[in-house]
């Protein structure tokens, strides 16, 4: 019986070769490590960046870009889908936590300046707007306000929620549909008139 000698006997002479040649930065091996994980790297970062196709877009490239730097630093005895996959998370994370940040600045600006999510409306009107979605749930009264008194899109909203654009576009849809049947507020036809920037979800 053979005996296990190091990783080229192990995986095989064209693995281990495959495997030290991204180490390496060899383009051949990069051109075969691009054909077999660009697809499943995009379907990562589509979860992780629901926001849009091209945040997911964006993030793999960079993704790619920071494996290519570290690449002295992956170890051919493991396989490099794990270390990959761990690179792509990191750059997506770290663009969740800068929308955030924008996101965050964005709203505050707003909440400094209001007459710019108000502008058309009555006080008493916008009062009432912010009396009314207090009958609403959670995540009902977060999706609404976000769209229609910050104007934040639907794909914002989800990265902002955690949550995806359709889930997103449903709380909407269930918070408009409450504030019309409970408290007698068509905040889609008082946002059109008012002008603002988020009368359609």
């Amino acid at each position: 019986m053979g005996t296990r000698t190091g990783p080229a006997r192990e995986l095989g002479h064209d693995e281990a070769a495959f495997r030290r040649g991204i180490r390496a930065r060899c383009p051949r091996a990069w051109s075969r490590l691009y054909e077999l994980y660009d697809f499943a790297l995009r379907r990562q970062a589509a979860i992780l960046l629901p926001a849009s196709s091209m945040d997911a877009e964006n993030a793999v490239g960079d993704a790619w870009l920071a494996a290519i730097r570290s690449a002295h630093k992956y170890d051919p005895r493991r396989p490099p889908y794990p270390w990959l996959a761990r690179i792509c998370a990191n750059v997506c994370l770290e663009k969740r936590r800068s929308l955030l940040r924008r996101l965050a600045a964005m709203l505050l600006a707003r909440e400094e300046a209001p007459a710019q999510h108000g502008a058309g409306a009555s006080a008493e009107t916008s009062a009432a707007i912010r009396a009314a979605l207090g009958r609403l749930w959670a995540r009902e009264r977060e999706a609404v306000a976000l769209r229609f008194l910050y104007s934040v899109s639907v794909g914002e909203i989800a990265v902002l929620l955690a949550c995806s654009p359709t889930a997103v576009s449903m709380a909407i849809r269930r918070g408009l549909d409450r504030l019309r049947r409970e408290a007698g507020v068509d905040l889609r036809r008082v946002a059109s008139e008012a002008g603002w920037e988020g009368s359609s979800p």
